[in-house]
């Protein structure tokens, strides 16, 4: 109606901060606790297979947050015997390091495992994504282990799986 798009003076990523901020200013609902309800309500509506585990600090700031879904499970279940444990550092717009637990299925194709989000990079922090993505998965330990040369990761993937699993650090 105005000659195109360029001419409406605002862009959906401006919509999409308005409704953000409406939501927080208005029904005190922020990103991470809409997230957080989202998740929660995905693992109600599994029956239980949905697995999240979060940490909150003493702020009531997200400090950690770990889930595994019913198609993750499934996949570690079939094609876990190697993973890779490494972090998207950053890239997201809270600046939190992001961890995608993941592997490859019998046609070469990339499966994911599960997901964390974590506030810092400490063996301490590490040794909770990772020992509680065991508990997720039921504690099948993978056969081999492939992350970064980071030394509290690798400190971490040790200390939770002591002589049951290579670690390769490329």
């Amino acid at each position: 109606m105005h000659g195109g798009e360029e001419q409406v003076g605002f862009h959906a990523q401006h919509l999409r901060n308005v409704v953000r901020d409406f939501r927080k200013d208005n029904l005190g609902v922020n990103d991470a606790q809409a997230g957080l309800y989202l998740l929660h309500r995905l693992e109600e509506d599994s029956g239980g297979i949905f697995f999240i585990q979060t940490i909150i600090d003493e702020e009531g700031s997200l400090k950690f947050l770990l889930w595994v879904d019913p198609r993750s499970l499934l996949a570690h279940k079939n094609f876990g015997d190697v993973v890779s444990f490494d972090i998207i550092y950053r890239t997201n717009r809270y600046a939190m390091p992001f961890v995608p637990f993941t592997g490859v299925n019998h046609h070469y194709q990339l499966v994911l495992f599960g997901f964390a989000l974590m506030r810092d990079k400490l063996k301490t922090t590490f040794e909770w994504v990772f020992g509680t993505w065991l508990e997720a998965v039921e504690v099948k330990a993978p056969l081999a282990i492939i992350t970064d040369q980071d030394q509290a990761m690798a400190g971490a993937i040790q200390s939770q799986l002591p002589n049951t699993t290579h670690l390769l650090c490329l």
